[in-house]
């Protein structure tokens, strides 16, 4: 009789329920096998239905079949195999699994590993076209929603994700293959939608690589005890926006590129919210060793950081990116530190940095603009800072320019409240070997600007500043001349000739002398226009 109504079932294209197949579901009965055999009964477009009930299984559920559905809102899954997959898809496509509870062994976690030990609710292996939405998966010890193989067109929403977290001996930096929804293992990651989940702890939050087209939005990530929130290795053509990352042990997101000669580009990390996090709330870069690689266009906006261990934002060898409109405050080190790269830094707010609020390294042209500083060089959190860590901005040439990068720094006010800090020496130091466009700034410090030995003062119109000194050194013998006021002007201690400048001058352009001394003179003005012209001196000061 119970056969009869299955495959009367089959032929009107009604689901088929497990309990046809002898499933007991009362959380007792090892109901693996009635299971597997409903499962194995599917055809394409079939549908597996678990009543709402509790079902125990001891083993891993397989399916080779594409183009069905397994649903049971109000069903629980419990496993207690040791290191098993509960429902595995191998091969397939056209998955879709609704509605269902799974309960981990949640006993299997190694912090020492690396490598997926086969624990997760669901596991995909070479699967396309497959949704999993309305699960509720708890006590995973490898993972709930794992993955390997290829993956492509998968879409996972409204689901709810626990791990083992602290009682499953999770701890900082510990990494036990242990993914809430993705994989290590996979060979490329593309048209990935996670939406709409909320996910705790887990060693890693999600976890998306090698591939493009992948959306990672309006997630809930929290209580991540091992590593990372969001994890972009070698990701392209990705967006990360409007999810909510707190209680992080490492990063909030970190997207790297991991592999020798690989090219990666085009990722949009926007409108997300980021607090109490263990190290940086977004580091984007190659790891250590890395060769024949590139990361560029990336674009880090108009997120809100609050209480991060270490930077705000972190680049690291990334080109031709954008840090935009984002609010940074309360870090331990760095409001945002870019090493090696080049792009824009614009409209930010950062407040209250213990380090710099920004640190460049660049290697080509950058632009630092609009950007809001308040309160930085705090260094409460340390022993005696480097010299570096004196300054609200500290811009410098990195390693891998091959020639002076321009750095226009424009429309930035920069202010202090309460207690100036101690090691608070310049407001802004300009490294060695840039050339330096200074324009519209405003600075509320009782600090001014330092300019390193080497720089290239290109130009400045100072907007506001009660404290604008400089310091003197073979770079001010005179400058490169600075272009603003409609004439060029230069900081110097010898006049352009004298200096055997190169440059060509017009009548009327200046050298302000940056050394001036009673009955000197004020500076030299050019009264013959030539390389580098005929220079007077002009302004006597008075003994």
């Amino acid at each position: 009789m119970a056969l009869t109504r299955v495959h009367n079932r089959l032929i009107a294209g009604a689901p088929v329920n497990v309990k046809d197949y002898g499933a007991v579901g009362d959380g007792v009965t090892d109901d693996t096998a009635a299971i597997q055999a409903a499962l194995s009964s599917l055809v394409e477009y079939g549908e597996l239905y678990f009543p709402s009930r509790s079902y125990l299984v001891s083993d891993s559920i397989l399916c080779a079949v594409s183009n069905i559905t397994v649903s049971g809102y109000g069903a629980k899954i419990t496993q207690s195999g040791s290191s098993k997959t509960t429902l595995r898809f191998n091969s397939v496509s056209g998955i879709k699994v609704l509605g269902l509870s799974f309960v981990g062994l949640g006993t299997e976690f190694n912090s020492g590993s690396t490598s997926w030990n086969g624990v997760a609710a669901v596991y995909l292996d070479t699967c396309t076209d497959v949704s999993i939405s309305d699960c509720v998966m708890t006590n995973h010890a490898g993972g709930s929603i794992r993955w390997g193989g290829s993956a492509s067109g998968f879409t996972i929403t409204k689901n709810k994700v626990v791990g083992v977290g602290v009682a499953g001996g999770i701890s900082a930096g510990d990494n036990g293959g242990d993914i809430a929804i993705g994989s290590f293992g996979s060979a490329g990651d593309n048209d990935i939608i996670v939406s709409n989940n909320n996910i705790s702890e887990h060693a890693f939050g999600i976890y998306i690589a090698r591939g493009e087209d992948c959306v990672i939005e309006s997630n809930v990530i929290h209580d991540i005890q091992g590593q990372h929130g969001a994890y972009l290795s070698d990701q392209s053509n990705t967006v990360v926006i409007g999810n909510t990352f707190s209680s992080i042990a490492n990063n909030g997101i970190k997207d790297q590129i991991s592999v020798d000669s690989t090219t990666a580009s085009d990722v949009l990390i926007t409108s997300n919210i980021f607090s109490d996090i263990g190290l940086s709330g977004v580091e984007v870069g190659k790891t250590t060793g890395v060769t024949g690689s590139s990361l560029s266009r990336v674009t880090v906006s108009n997120n809100i950081f609050n209480d991060v261990g270490t930077y705000g934002i972190v680049f690291n060898s990334v080109n031709d990116s954008i840090v935009l409109g984002n609010s940074i405050n309360n870090t331990g080190a760095y409001g945002i530190f870019w090493d090696e790269g080049n792009g824009s830094i614009s409209s930010n707010t950062i407040k209250n940095a213990d380090w710099n609020a920004i640190y460049l390294q660049v290697n080509n042209d950058t632009t630092v603009k609009n950007n809001t500083v308040i309160n930085a060089v705090l260094n409460t959190r340390g022993t005696t800072p480097a010299t570096r860590l004196y300054y609200y901005v500290y811009i410098t040439k990195g390693s891998e320019a091959t020639a002076n990068p321009k750095v226009f720094f424009s429309g930035n006010t920069l202010s202090q409240t309460g207690t100036v800090p101690p090691d608070f020496t310049k407001v802004v130091r300009t490294g060695s070997l840039v050339d330096v466009y200074w324009d519209n700034n405003t600075n509320l410090t009782t600090k001014g600007w330092q300019i390193g030995s080497t720089v290239e003062l290109k130009r400045m119109d100072i907007g506001f500043s009660p404290t604008v000194d400089y310091t003197v050194g073979a770079n001010l013998s005179p400058t490169t001349p600075i272009y603003g006021r409609g004439r060029r002007e230069l900081y110097g201690t010898q006049d352009p000739a004298t200096a055997a400048m190169t440059d060509t001058f017009r009548a009327g352009d200046i050298c302000w002398d940056a050394t001036p001394s009673a009955s000197g003179f004020v500076g030299w003005i050019c009264t013959t226009a030539g390389t580098p012209g005929t220079w007077k001196t002009f302004g006597t000061i008075s003994a």
